[in-house]
């Protein structure tokens, strides 16, 4: 496992940051490291490793997880997120035994109900809180009366109408590894910065040169539940 993380630390745009490491390092991982694991690594560091009845299992809440996060897929899909996480509980009763059902397993089920009222999950999650404490450290000077520089600093902020937590502008890169793009209707292209391709071809500086990968197939094409 060790070793597909960190051989994938190279094709990892810099979206996705941080990159993968190492299970040496496991006790280090932050949260936004066991979710990128959860929604995206571990289907492919996992799969031949895992008997296929757990890999199965880790699926079912993968995929779950993957609807819930997304913006689009919540709006149609949650019900099935709800009949994925309830399977997986019970599943683990199974795999695992009935001391694995601790608290914190038992309370993935009510996530349906979280997105209904507050739609897809990063809306309710606690990240956005925890990034913002770097800002909130920045604000500090000195050790004296901390959280009255706080207090003074966001009133300055508020007043001179400072974003003091911008969005990234999204800019189209050709750089390797982050010139990966998947379309709107499924297929994958990739930027390719070739200037004297493009001079040879006229074409216009506002287009850009792309390579086209159609046949783009799923990772796995069963996942089914039951309560059975």
């Amino acid at each position: 496992m060790s070793e597909r993380l960190t051989a994938l630390r190279r094709f990892v745009p810099k979206l996705f940051a941080p990159r993968p490491r190492s299970l040496v390092e496991v006790d280090r991982w932050k949260a936004t490291e066991f979710r990128l694991f959860l929604v995206y690594f571990g289907k492919i560091v996992l799969k031949g490793i895992l008997k296929d009845d757990l890999y199965e299992n880790f699926l079912t809440l993968s995929v779950a997880i993957s609807i819930l996060v997304s913006p689009s897929l919540v709006k149609t899909h949650s019900s099935y997120a709800h009949d994925l996480l309830v399977h997986f509980v019970l599943r683990c009763r199974e795999l695992y035994g009935e001391e694995f059902l601790v608290y914190n397993v038992h309370s993935m089920i009510p996530m349906m109900a979280e997105s209904e009222q507050f739609g897809f999950l990063d809306n309710c999650s606690g990240f956005i809180f925890e990034n913002y404490l770097q800002q909130i450290k920045r604000m500090v000077r000195s050790g004296r009366n901390p959280l009255a520089q706080i207090v003074k600093r966001l009133s300055e902020c508020s007043l001179s109408n400072v974003n003091f937590y911008p969005v990234a502008e999204a800019v189209v890169s050709t750089e390797a590894t982050n010139n990966a793009y998947i379309l709107d209707n499924s297929m994958c292209c990739e930027v390719i910065n070739n200037e004297e391709m493009a001079s040879a071809a006229h074409i216009s500086q506002s287009l850009l040169l792309c390579r086209l990968y159609e046949k783009t197939q799923p990772l796995f094409r069963n996942l089914h539940c039951s309560d059975k």
